[in-house]
């Protein structure tokens, strides 16, 4: 995963105005063997990464918060997806919402 289609299908459903992450999302295409923020131009002491995988974070693990795996969308992956499996998030519960709730 980590790919930039999959990044905007994510970020079409949880941010469709582009109010919290705007065209910002750092993905393997750009950094493919370790992440960094070193690709943004603002103040890392303001950016928070939402990741589900921390060991390709290695020098920015104070932004991370970090969220179990989350497959919405299969996107070319082996695995059966949260739609596909009609699982859905609650308002309240999920990875989604303590995301939307660390941003407010």
């Amino acid at each position: 995963m980590g790919t930039f289609s999959y990044a905007q299908s994510v970020l079409s459903l949880i941010d469709p105005d582009k109010v919290y992450f705007g065209d910002r999302v750092i993905t393997s295409e750009k950094s493919p063997y370790k992440k960094t923020l070193d690709l943004l131009s603002a103040d890392k002491r303001r950016v928070v990464i939402v990741d589900d995988t921390s060991m390709v974070w290695p020098q920015h693990k104070r932004n991370l918060f970090e969220i179990a795996k989350y497959i919405y969308f299969r996107d070319g992956m082996k695995w059966e997806s949260y739609a596909e499996k009609k699982r859905y998030e609650s308002g309240s519960e999920g990875s989604l919402s303590s995301v939307l709730k660390l941003l407010r």
